[in-house]
């Protein structure tokens, strides 16, 4: 079986919602208000993040140092590893910034994985964002239906989706996924609409439900925990 692999960042790659703890952590006023917004559909992610991101404070080293404090899935490290061993492709797509995931994947020696994402960085102690790929639905700063639609296209690749995400910005994809891997919030969600899904909580689960000979022989053989 020939998988093109996409998987969300936040709360999917990372163990916590990196995105919305630093747009939360360094805001001068309540965010709140924004999340019930968005959550009902009142305003799109990318009004969502553009107003996160003016009332954004903090320097680039308190942003670096925000976000080397959250870990990783623990096992995410030894899937790409798999992926890369059977030549099957992996893409990031996350509807957060490139500022913070960068940095968070090299911290882990991740950094060669294609990610799409929004742009952020920071002048002085200010949020700029831009949104490179904000086709598709025109809610999303990165819709992630249009982005698979196009790597496909891009890659001609004739075989199964499988998409992994946990959070309201993943039901976009749900359509475009052979192979739907959903936590969290998107666990629940595709329940209540009755939406086939394989419910995970660590990215062994997916391995274990893809592959026959998951997980990798030195895991197997105790080398590695």
């Amino acid at each position: 079986m020939k998988y093109f692999v996409f998987a969300d960042f936040d709360g999917t790659i990372s163990t916590e919602d990196v995105g919305y703890n630093l747009l939360t952590h360094f805001s001068t006023v309540d965010n709140s208000d924004l999340s019930e917004l968005w959550m009902t559909r009142q305003i799109g992610a990318r009004e969502c993040l553009q107003i996160e991101a003016e009332r954004f404070r903090a320097t680039h080293s308190e942003v670096i140092e925000f976000v080397d404090k959250f870990e990783i899935d623990p096992v995410f490290p030894s899937f790409v590893e798999y992926l890369r061993s059977k030549d099957i492709p992996l893409v990031i797509l996350s509807d957060g910034f490139d500022l913070y995931i960068k940095r968070f994947l090299k911290n882990h020696s991740l950094d060669g994985i294609e990610l799409i994402t929004n742009s952020g960085r920071i002048i002085g102690n200010r949020l700029e964002v831009d949104f490179p790929h904000d086709g598709g639905c025109g809610k999303c700063g990165a819709c992630k239906s249009e982005l698979i639609r196009e790597i496909v296209k891009r890659e001609n690749f004739e075989g199964k989706i499988v998409f992994a995400g946990d959070g309201f910005s993943d039901i976009c994809a749900i359509d475009e996924a052979n192979i739907l891997f959903a936590k969290n919030y998107l666990r629940t969600y595709c329940q209540e609409e009755n939406i086939p899904h394989l419910p995970f909580d660590s990215f062994d689960d997916i391995g274990k439900a893809l592959f026959d000979d998951w997980p990798p022989a030195r895991r197997r053989s105790g080398a590695s925990k």
